[in-house]
């Protein structure tokens, strides 16, 4: 499921030109965490490109832990 909403995102143009118009690192996350989209300047801070980030974890690519360090979900 999450390879084909990561597909989506990055082929939907209007998402990624709204991520690239940031300056700022930004990524899209789904429920568990797993990185859907994020634009060149998360990339540049991560010091990957941002494709390699798409379908891992947030805790994985940021912080390089494989565990969730426990982050409370909104929505649950």
């Amino acid at each position: 499921m999450a390879r084909l909403e990561a597909a989506s995102f990055r082929s939907s143009s209007p998402v990624k030109a709204l991520l690239e118009a940031r300056t700022e690192p930004a990524a899209v996350l789904d429920p568990e965490g797993r990185t859907l989209a994020a634009n060149s300047a998360y990339g540049a801070m991560l010091g990957l490109p941002p494709r390699r980030a798409i379908g891992r974890r947030c805790y994985q690519v940021s912080h390089g832990r494989e565990q969730d360090g426990g982050v409370q979900r909104l929505g649950r």
